[in-house]
């Protein structure tokens, strides 16, 4: 990463415990690997995976990623990352290879994959939404189609259930939601935020994150985290557990 490169987006290897050293650093025209466990002050990326030549156009850029579960059982000991771009793409790299090993596209062509998230014990299982193009989509690494999406529906942010399969969906209307992917008829389109999806929260909210498979921390644009526990599969309300004072003004 160069002085002149903005930074877009940095993710530790949260779906690895053998390999949660390692830190993915997101620019429009570079993705690196850092080792945190051998950081020091000539610090230097422990792969520069791709840049802007492998970008096919000069018109799209790197926009996010995130470490992926693989699925193979040779390529237990890989790290496997699915990158996205500005113009819709999805790419699956293989560390250990240096190269892409599948390649994806949203529905929406040239809408800018916004945010990324991977579930820590399902191998393969990733979610990507395109805010502009209103679509969100859940993928297996095995397959080049999504396995669900849904249209119409603006998402902030996103994250799994560390074991369950149940994915936590922050809408642009502030509302945190849980889809269980397990259903057998979850519903598609703009109906799915509706009855695909269960709310569990409305205050403003506009990141999520999963501590365990019972616990969930948002913050809010008031500026205050919040942790709940929740019942996956139940209908009874969330409990909070802890308000931080805001942390802004």
């Amino acid at each position: 990463v160069t002085e002149s490169d903005d930074i877009l987006h940095l993710e530790r290897n949260r779906v690895q415990a053998d390999h949660s050293h390692l830190v993915l650093c997101v620019s429009p025209t570079h993705l690196d690997i850092f080792d945190n466990d051998h950081l020091g002050n000539n610090d230097v990326a422990l792969f520069a995976v791709f840049r802007d030549a492998t970008l096919e156009s000069n018109q799209d850029s790197f926009s996010t990623a995130v470490f992926v579960l693989p699925t193979a059982h040779y390529a237990e000991n890989d790290v496997w990352i699915i990158v996205g771009t500005r113009l819709g793409k999805l790419r699956l790299l293989s560390l250990s290879t240096k190269r892409e090993l599948r390649r994806f596209y949203q529905t929406t062509a040239g809408k800018s994959v916004d945010i990324l998230t991977a579930h820590a014990s399902h191998p393969g299982r990733f979610a990507s939404s395109s805010g502009d193009g209103r679509r969100l989509c859940v993928w297996s690494t095995d397959r080049s189609e999504p396995v669900l999406e849904w249209n119409d529906v603006e998402v902030v942010d996103m994250d799994f259930s560390p074991s369950d399969n149940i994915l936590f969906v922050v809408f642009g209307d502030g509302t945190l939601a849980r889809l269980d992917l397990s259903c057998e008829n979850l519903p598609l389109g703009g109906e799915a935020k509706k009855n695909g999806a269960v709310q569990i929260a409305n205050n403003n909210i506009v990141s999520v994150r999963c501590i365990d498979d019972q616990s969930v921390a948002y913050y809010t644009r008031h500026g205050s985290v919040y942790v709940i526990n929740v019942s996956p599969r139940e209908s009874r309300d969330p409990v909070c557990i802890k308000v931080s004072n805001p942390i802004r003004d």
